[in-house]
C-alpha cells in the first residue's frame, strides 16, 4: 500500500489540492508562486467560519488581523503563517483564523511577517519579536498564546525564545502545528513521506530552507534550528503533529528536547494527516482538521485559566 493509500477519502482530496499548488508553483520566480497559491485558494469555495468582528491593523509597515469573537474568553493567540518563510499570507490563513477565534471562543491576531528573499534572516523572526512584544505591552493583563504552522512554528519557538532571552518576557503558551526545528539535519520520515506521493517533498524542504537560509545563514543557529536551543523556561507548549508529513521524526524529537528542559509538553499526533491539513476542514470538511482546530482553541483557553 502506498503513503497515499494509507490516507482516509477527505485527507486524500486535500492532497490532491495541495498537488495542484505544487503544479501551479513550478515557476521559480517567487511572485509567481504567491500569485498561484492566492489563485488555488481563491478558486477552491472554501468555508470561511463566522466571527463577529475582523479588524485590520498595520504594525511597522506590516498588516495583522484580529477576530474577535463576541463572547472571547481571557486569552489572546497570536498566530504566524506558514509557507516556508517565503510565501502565503493572512488571507490564505483566514479560514484557519476564524474557526480557532470561533471555537474558543478566543481573540486570535493572525501576524504577516516579512518574507524571504525581500528580507532574510533574522529580520523576519526579529518582526515578529517586536510584534509579540508589543501585543504583550498593548494587553498587559492578558495571557498570549503563541501559535504558528510549519514555518511559523519555528518562527513561533525562536521569537519565544528571544522573548525569554532579551526581554525577560514570557509568552504563557506555545501552540506548534507540524514546524521545521531542524534545518540542519534530516530524519528517517523525510524517506518515508517527503518522496512525491504527498504534497511537500524532501526535494521541496531542501529548496525552502535553503531559501530561507540565503547565502550566510547558518542552519546550527538555534535561532534557525530551534531543536538545538536552550529550551528551558518556556511556556507550557502543545505540538500538533501530522502523521503522514515529512516532518513528523522532526516533530517528535522537538516534543523530546522539550521535555528533557523541563517543559510542560502536550504531543497529538493526527492519524492519516499530511503536513499543511489543518486548511482541509475548510476544503474538504476533514474531520480530522476540525478536531485539531479544537485542540489548539482548548490549549489557549486553558492557558488563560
Amino acid at each position: 500500500m502506498s503513503v497515499y493509500d494509507e490516507l482516509g477519502p477527505e485527507m486524500q482530496a486535500f492532497a490532491r489540492y495541495l498537488k495542484t499548488a505544487d503544479d501551479l508553483m513550478a515557476s521559480e520566480a517567487i511572485e509567481d508562486v504567491r500569485s498561484a497559491t492566492r489563485r488555488l485558494r481563491d478558486e477552491a469555495g472554501r468555508a470561511i467560519p463566522f466571527v463577529e468582528t475582523v479588524e485590520e491593523g498595520a504594525f511597522e509597515g506590516m498588516r495583522y488581523r484580529t477576530y474577535r469573537p463576541a463572547f472571547a474568553e481571557g486569552v489572546t493567540v497570536v498566530y504566524l503563517h506558514g509557507g516556508a518563510w517565503s510565501h502565503l499570507d493572512l488571507d490564505v490563513y483566514d479560514p484557519i483564523m476564524r474557526q480557532i477565534a470561533a471555537d474558543g471562543p478566543v481573540k486570535v491576531i493572525g501576524f504577516e511577517y516579512p518574507l524571504v528573499p525581500e528580507v532574510r534572516f533574522p529580520a523576519n523572526m526579529e518582526a515578529c519579536v517586536g510584534f509579540v512584544r508589543q501585543v504583550i505591552l498593548d494587553e498587559p493583563n492578558t495571557p498570549i498564546v503563541l501559535m504558528g504552522d510549519s514555518a511559523g512554528a519555528n518562527l513561533a519557538i525562536s521569537t519565544a525564545i528571544v522573548l525569554r532571552d532579551r526581554h525577560k518576557i514570557h509568552v504563557a503558551g506555545l501552540a506548534l502545528i507540524y514546524g521545521g526545528f531542524d534545518l540542519e539535519n534530516e530524519r528517517e520520515s523525510a524517506a518515508r513521506y517527503g518522496g512525491g506521493e504527498l504534497p511537500m517533498t524532501t526535494e521541496g524542504v531542501r529548496s525552502s530552507q535553503a531559501f530561507y537560509l540565503g547565502e550566510d545563514g547558518d542552519p546550527a543557529n538555534p535561532l534557525i534550528s530551534p531543536i538545538k536551543a536552550d529550551l528551558r523556561g518556556l511556556p507550557p507548549t502543545f505540538l500538533s503533529v501530522a502523521s503522514h508529513d515529512n516532518l513528523y521524526d522532526e516533530n517528535i524529537e522537538m516534543a523530546r528536547q522539550l521535555g528533557y528542559a523541563g517543559v510542560s509538553v502536550e504531543l497529538k499526533i493526527y492519524p492519516r494527516a499530511i503536513h499543511g491539513f489543518l486548511e482541509a476542514w475548510s476544503v474538504t470538511g476533514s474531520r480530522n482538521a476540525k478536531t485539531a482546530l479544537e485542540d489548539l482553541a482548548r490549549f489557549a483557553v486553558a492557558r488563560g485559566r
